[in-house]
């Protein structure tokens, strides 16, 4: 005679009673998200003690689930989940954001006896933004495992003297943490113009640092990006020197005759490496 299915949790319990099945629960994550139009939108859902459930987004108010655990189930190839195991996060992407995808989104627990879900808020602005050599960003795009992220922003036409420089990583605005803080952030102004320059500085950086790290006009009408992608083997030191020498000669307001010289000054070292 075929004896009936249990599942484990119901074994545990017939087995002792005392021990009690740890249930699903969310994390705290991000509940209001702004991104541009344009941006690669990611919006946070983490639950520990998931066991076999199933992670569903979907986008309110609409009942129909836009992804199931891994698998995406309309017709929008801007759309996935990306799985961040150690964090027990269960991400949906959103590529190429525009105003129609700001709303409501639902990540919801799948299970039989109660709906577990939380909301975040997606807001998209759309607005023109500015993407000319007003605004600049110079830095390496490689950096090893543990080293430092060292960015700067130079903006030269700013349309108000009142006007400051943000950095923002995946939706985030990036703030200076203090002293033994691993982000540090200088901001330096030019007193013939109104040039402005924004350093940033990732100290001890690991790959969860990598991504598209961009510098705005706090009032969003000046915008441009840079992709760093984090190594983890060691870099060279000649490719460290040519990144330094970069930075060390862009300060504020940098001149087209300067750009020139260090694109020469560039060509020059490499072509003395490859004689050598």
């Amino acid at each position: 005679m075929a004896l009936p299915m249990v599942n484990l949790e119901t074994i545990l319990v017939m087995a002792a009673p005392d021990i009690r099945v740890l249930q699903p629960e969310f994390n705290p994550v991000p509940e209001k998200l702004t991104y541009t139009r344009g941006d690669m939108a990611r919006l946070f859902c983490s639950v520990s003690h998931l066991g076999e459930r199933t992670i569903v987004w979907r986008k309110l108010p609409s009942p129909n689930p836009l992804t199931i655990g891994l698998d995406t189930w309309v017709e929008d190839t801007r759309l996935h989940v990306e799985h961040v195991h150690k964090h027990n996060q269960w991400n949906l992407i959103i590529e190429h954001v525009t105003s129609a995808d700001q709303g409501e989104y639902e990540c919801q627990i799948s299970m039989k006896e109660r709906k577990l879900r939380q909301i975040v808020q997606l807001e998209v602005i759309d607005v023109p933004v500015k993407r000319n050599p007003d605004i600049l960003i110079r830095g390496r795009e490689f950096v090893s495992r543990g080293g430092t992220i060292a960015l700067v922003c130079n903006a030269t036409s700013l349309s108000d003297s009142g006007q400051d420089l943000q950095w923002v990583k995946d939706g985030n605005i990036l703030n200076w943490r203090g002293p033994g803080g691993r982000i540090s952030i200088t901001v330096k102004r030019s007193r013939d113009s109104p040039a402005i320059s924004s350093f940033l500085h990732v100290h001890d950086v690991t790959l969860d640092d990598a991504g598209d790290y961009t510098c705005r006009s706090s009032d969003l009408t000046h915008m441009t990006s840079i992709r760093v992608n984090i190594a983890t083997g060691g870099l060279s030191n000649n490719v460290k020197r040519a990144g330094s020498m970069m930075l060390e000669n862009c300060a504020v307001g940098c001149l087209p005759r300067d750009i020139a010289h260090l694109v020469l000054v560039l060509l020059m070292f490499i072509c003395h490496q490859l004689i050598t």
